[in-house]
C-alpha cells in the first residue's frame, strides 16, 4: 500500500506538494487567528509558518526527494504522532499556556507535517519544515525561563520608553517619561500614564525574527555573506522600530480617545499589525531582491 501510494505521487514534484500543503496550513492558521482568542504567542506562529513556507518551498524546488532508511522514516512519523497528541495534553499538564491556542494548534500541524513529509520521504525539507515546531516549543518554555527573559529585556526598557516619547513629541504630543512610564495630557484634558513593561520592549517580536533568521540560515547556509548580514541587521532594526510604532499608535489612541474601547482595540491589534507589515516587507525584499539574485547555489536539480 505504501509503495502504491508513493508510486502515484512519483510524477508530482516535491515543491508542488509542499507548496499546497503549506498553503492549507497557513489558511487554517489565519482562520484560527481570526476566530479564536489569542494566546501567549498571538500571531507569531503564523508568521513563522509563512517564512517557513517560503524558504522550504524554494529549497524543495531545487531538490528531489531522497530515500529515508525505514527505521528513520518510522521514527520521524512516530515523533510526528507524538507531537500531535502532545498538542492536546500540553496545556493540561502545565507545559503550554492556557487556553488551547494557535501555539498548540501549530504544534499539531507540525506533527502532521512530519508524518506526511517522512512518509513521502521528502528528506531535503524535513528539518527546515520542523522549524515552526522548534520555535513554538522554545517559546512554550517561557515560564520556565521568565527570569532570564526579564534579565535580557530589562536594559531595553529605558531606550524603548525614551524613543517612544521622542516620537510622540515629534508628532505634537507633549509627552514625558519617568521610571519607564509615558505621561501626557489627553486631548480631553485628562492625564494619561502608559507604563512600559517587559512585554512592551519588543522582546517577543525580536525573538520571532531571530527564529525566522535561523530558519533561513538552516535552509540557505551558503548565502550569508556580508550583504546578507547587513540585511539581518536592517531586519532587527526594523523589527524594533515596528514595536516603537506599536507603542506610538497606542499612545496616540489614548491621547485622542482616552480609556475607551478604541484604545483597547488598538492595544490588542497594533502589535501584530505593525509586526506583520514589517515582516512581509522585509522578507519580500530579502527573498526577491537578495536571495533570488544570488548565483552561489547550483541550478535546480531535476530527476532523470
Amino acid at each position: 500500500m505504501h509503495k502504491n501510494i508513493k508510486h502515484l505521487l512519483s510524477d508530482a514534484k516535491m515543491h508542488k506538494i509542499a507548496k499546497y500543503w503549506f498553503l492549507c496550513i497557513i489558511m487554517l492558521l489565519v482562520a484560527w487567528f481570526l476566530i479564536f482568542p489569542g494566546g501567549l504567542l498571538s500571531h507569531m506562529p503564523l508568521f513563522i509558518w509563512i517564512v517557513t513556507a517560503i524558504a522550504v518551498t524554494y529549497k524543495a524546488k531545487r531538490s528531489v526527494a531522497g530515500n529515508l532508511p525505514t527505521h528513520i522514516r518510522n521514527g520521524i512519523m512516530l515523533s510526528g504522532l507524538f507531537f500531535c497528541i502532545f498538542s492536546f495534553i500540553s496545556v493540561p499538564i502545565g507545559f503550554g499556556n492556557p487556553p488551547y491556542s494557535i501555539a498548540e494548534f501549530s504544534i499539531f500541524l507540525s506533527g502532521v507535517t512530519l508524518i506526511l513529509f517522512a512518509y513521502l520521504e521528502f528528506k531535503p525539507i524535513l528539518l527546515p519544515a520542523a522549524m515552526p515546531l522548534i520555535t513554538v516549543l522554545g517559546y512554550q518554555v517561557y515560564e520556565l525561563f521568565s527570569k532570564n527573559v526579564e534579565w535580557i529585556a530589562a536594559p531595553m526598557l529605558a531606550p524603548t520608553t525614551n524613543l517612544s516619547v521622542f516620537v510622540l513629541n515629534l508628532i505634537g504630543i507633549d509627552a514625558i517619561q519617568k521610571n519607564n512610564v509615558i505621561t501626557f495630557i489627553t486631548q480631553a484634558g485628562y492625564p494619561m500614564r502608559i507604563p512600559i513593561i517587559i512585554d512592551c520592549t519588543g522582546i517577543w517580536s525580536l525573538g520571532a525574527f531571530t527564529a525566522s533568521v535561523l530558519l533561513v540560515v538552516l535552509v540557505f547556509p551558503k548565502l550569508f555573506s556580508k550583504a546578507g548580514a547587513a540585511f539581518v541587521v536592517v531586519g532587527y532594526v526594523g523589527t524594533y522600530a515596528a514595536n516603537i510604532l506599536r507603542i506610538t499608535l497606542i499612545s496616540v489612541s489614548a491621547y485622542l480617545y482616552g480609556h475607551s474601547g478604541t484604545t483597547q482595540m488598538v492595544h490588542a491589534h497594533a502589535g501584530w499589525f505593525a509586526f506583520s507589515v514589517w515582516m512581509t516587507l522585509f522578507w519580500y525584499i530579502f527573498f526577491s531582491h537578495y536571495l533570488l539574485d544570488k548565483q552561489t547555489e547550483s541550478p535546480p536539480i531535476t530527476p532523470k
